[in-house]
């Protein structure tokens, strides 16, 4: 048996909503500010078959999104763009 035989497909580590968070200020260019994801849901509700027909809900996921909010929040998703993706200085040019 070869090693590709016992190998074992494993999931990926989930992300978490703070480094979401951080992906989406770097990818947008924020520089300042605080910042929370935000998740958008779309529900639709109809009749559900298991065994027999029951009234049921279903539940989407409609897109993520940043959310600004006061600079003094603080809390365990909340990210500080300055800290995450500070502004680089540009070098100045000597003559």
């Amino acid at each position: 048996m070869s090693d590709t035989d016992t190998l074992q497909p494993q999931a990926p580590e989930a992300t978490s909503l703070r480094e979401l968070a951080i992906l989406l200020i770097k990818h947008r260019g924020h520089h300042a500010g605080k910042f929370q994801l935000a998740v958008g849901f779309r529900l639709g509700v109809g009749q559900v078959m298991i065994g027999s027909p029951l009234p049921g809900v279903m539940v989407g996921i409609e897109g993520v999104n940043l959310v600004q909010l006061p600079d003094d929040t603080q809390g365990e998703d909340v990210v500080d763009a300055a800290e995450v993706n500070p502004k680089r200085k540009r070098k100045s040019a000597t003559t």
